[in-house]
């Protein structure tokens, strides 16, 4: 009975458009050994039979997930192409400054200026002993070393003229960041307002008047020339005060700067760190500046 019902509910499900003879009893028996379906039947028989047709693949379903493949594929490789090769602080850097081994330590951070006129830092007391070792802190950096092809293919350099050392059996040529010149000239020009208290200490101000002169104008300019470089566009406000009718600025501004103590780390950690400069042997070749217009 079990199989009875199993057969009815599979027939159910085989709608089998075919055209079966029978045999009856008024045909011949020649006839009775003719087969009940023919070709053509046959084979539409087994291409409607479930139990027979092979599966075919899921064509569609494979297709969905080859799409949703891509898909997070396209998504990854979006987002690792922007993390390796987007815009960075570093690549920022890189960009807009001119080759230098030290753009490994360039760090931003915001910072407000205090420049007021009565802000009051070690930087601009009176000077003592306390001051001047502030000062120093930040002027008096060792400076570094640099390859032969640093020097030719980074800097422009001419190996004749630039003053090189052996070490460790590798020629090598002496460096400087400028960061550390242009704070010797802010510091010098510092001293020289205060002439009565370094006038006979101040290694610079024991020069010719000429050599003095020369040394201060020099700073002056690479101050200059600095500041025209960068052209700080960060924007002054006014305010109104009681001792003026004019606006007067409001010199406490915002800033995105480069973190100075980063730099200053990494000039004293760098495997490049020079500790003295050497000094002029007897066969030094002497550069001869050419006196041009400057910028």
């Amino acid at each position: 009975m079990r199989l009875l019902e199993s057969w009815r509910q599979q027939r159910q499900l085989w709608p089998l458009p075919l055209k079966v003879r029978t045999i009856g009893r008024s045909e011949s028996p020649t006839s009775a050994a003719e087969p009940l379906i023919d070709k053509q039947e046959e084979e539409e028989l087994r291409r409607w039979n479930p139990r027979s047709r092979k599966p075919l693949p899921n064509i569609q379903a494979a297709l969905v997930h080859t799409l949703i493949f891509l898909s997070y594929s396209t998504i990854l490789l979006f987002l690792g192409t922007i993390y390796t090769f987007g815009p960075n602080e570093r690549r920022c850097a890189e960009a807009l400054s001119t080759w230098s081994p030290a753009i490994s330590a360039v760090e931003y951070e915001l910072d407000t200026f205090k420049a007021a006129f009565n802000a009051s830092t070690i930087y601009r007391s009176a000077p003592s002993p306390e001051v001047d070792a502030a000062w120093d802190a930040i002027t008096n950096q060792p400076g570094i070393t640099l390859s032969r092809d640093e020097l030719v293919n980074e800097l422009g350099k001419d190996p004749v003229y630039a003053v090189h050392l052996q070490q460790g059996g590798e020629e090598l040529y002496t460096g400087f960041l400028e960061v550390f010149h242009q704070l010797h000239c802010v510091d010098m020009l510092r001293r020289y307002t205060h002439w009565d208290y370094y006038a006979s200490t101040y290694p610079s101000f024991l020069d010719s008047a000429d050599t003095l002169r020369s040394h201060l104008d020099h700073c002056i300019d690479v101050l200059r020339i600095n500041l025209m470089c960068t052209s700080d566009v960060s924007v002054m406000t006014h305010h109104w005060i009681a001792e003026k009718k004019w606006p007067d600025p409001d010199f406490e501004t915002r800033h995105k700067c480069r973190k100075f103590d980063a730099i200053v780390d990494w000039v004293n950690e760098t495997p490049r760190k020079m500790y003295t400069m050497p000094t002029k042997p007897p066969d030094a070749v002497l550069f001869q500046p050419l006196l041009k217009h400057g910028h």
